[in-house]
């Protein structure tokens, strides 16, 4: 995961950001024997985007992106405790 950064205080801080990826992207991600559930510990003010290219997950398949129950995006800033739910691109008829 990213490098830790300081904030104002001179601390550094990180946090734990929770991922679920939904459908066939679950495969990418497997920890502790949850299918397509991933515990990243990441400075507060990363990406969505940062945390999905340290997976890695291939960007084209993304479809949507909610964050804390809200859609989102892959500039969407996280923070520590943040829950991001990723779901595939789906085509059909």
């Amino acid at each position: 995961m990213p490098r830790c950064a300081r904030n104002d205080e001179g601390k550094r801080k990180i946090g734990l950001i929770i991922i679920e990826l939904r459908g066939p992207l679950a495969r990418y991600g497997c920890e502790h024997g949850e299918k397509g559930r991933i515990e990243a510990k990441a400075d507060n003010g990363v990406t969505v985007r940062q945390i999905l290219n340290q997976v890695p997950i291939p960007l084209q398949h993304v479809g949507l992106i909610v964050v804390n129950g809200k859609k989102g995006s892959l500039q969407t800033m996280l923070s520590e405790g943040d829950s991001v739910v990723i779901f595939p691109v789906v085509a059909g008829g």
